[in-house]
């Protein structure tokens, strides 16, 4: 997921600046090799920083946590 320019029409929660060159075609060859076949959303990674930032999070200490869809499991 790379970040982009909010005001432009080619952001959107599905398709960033990184994949907006790339056919449709590709982009669900890609898509297939991921084990969630989908590509990462803003909100995956938004929904992570909330829980780090809240209280649930509160005995969590020096992890890595990927938000990946299990490519590198």
């Amino acid at each position: 997921i790379v970040p982009c320019d909010w005001s432009s029409d080619v952001c959107s929660s599905d398709l960033t600046a990184m994949t907006a060159a790339l056919s449709d075609e590709v982009r669900k060859e890609w898509a297939q090799k991921i084990p969630l076949r989908r590509a990462g959303q803003v909100e995956d990674i938004a929904n992570v920083a909330t829980f780090l930032a809240s209280d649930m999070s509160s005995y969590v200490s020096g992890q890595v946590i990927e938000v990946d869809g299990g490519m590198n499991m």
